[in-house]
């Protein structure tokens, strides 16, 4: 979907590691307040990304632009309100990647200040990478977050729908890739998260 130089993707890694880990670590976080003890007893309330990373997705990201980590696997029957809370926890995944992206883009600019050039570069490419997970995470695509929160949204009532899109997501989400209509439905809300955020912090 995103295709970087070998100097990029020395760039985004701190990126990759970071977003993914604390994208993983905020579901499991979020769950475990929501009274799932699941995350917990699986080691995966951590920041530590030996826990998350999945090696083929982590790879994936680095040859394609677009890969994954291991999911957090939850419990539905400890969640109270299952429907609301799924959806908290769904979110929570993006919404990290969001302030993980604004973090990148504070040491920018203090890099810029003290005028060290090269973590200028990775503060870019790493909150830029971040901006990219959030939306990408966001569409309405089995596995993704964004799934879970349309599922929840249109409830049973729509099984059908639901059932078709968990059956052919991977389907959709390759002919999205191989057609690159991807590229422009991720990149284009990504660079402006950059842009926005760029302007207000730096």
């Amino acid at each position: 979907m995103f295709r970087f130089s070998l100097l990029q993707i020395l760039y985004i890694l701190p990126g990759i590691l970071l977003g993914l880990s604390t994208h993983e670590f905020f579901h499991a976080l979020i769950a475990t307040r929501l009274g799932d003890p699941t995350p917990r007893n699986q080691g995966r309330l951590t920041l530590n990304p030996l826990k998350h990373l999945d090696p083929i997705g982590f790879l994936f990201i680095i040859l394609v632009g677009f890969g994954w980590a291991k999911p957090v696997n939850i419990n539905h029957s400890y969640l109270k309100n299952p429907k609301r809370d799924d959806t908290l926890i769904a979110l929570s995944g993006p919404f990290s990647n969001i302030l993980v992206g604004i973090f990148f883009l504070l040491i920018m600019r203090y890099s810029l200040s003290a005028g060290i050039e090269e973590m200028i570069n990775i503060a870019y490419y790493s909150a830029y990478i971040n901006f990219v997970l959030a939306v990408f995470n966001v569409l309405p695509i089995y596995p993704l977050d964004g799934f879970h929160v349309l599922s929840n949204a249109i409830g049973l009532k729509n099984f059908r729908l639901i059932a078709a899109i968990q059956k052919y997501s991977m389907f959709i989400l390759l002919g999205l890739v191989i057609t690159r209509i991807t590229t422009y439905i991720v990149a284009i809300p990504a660079n402006y998260l950059l842009e926005f955020f760029i302007r207000y912090i730096i």
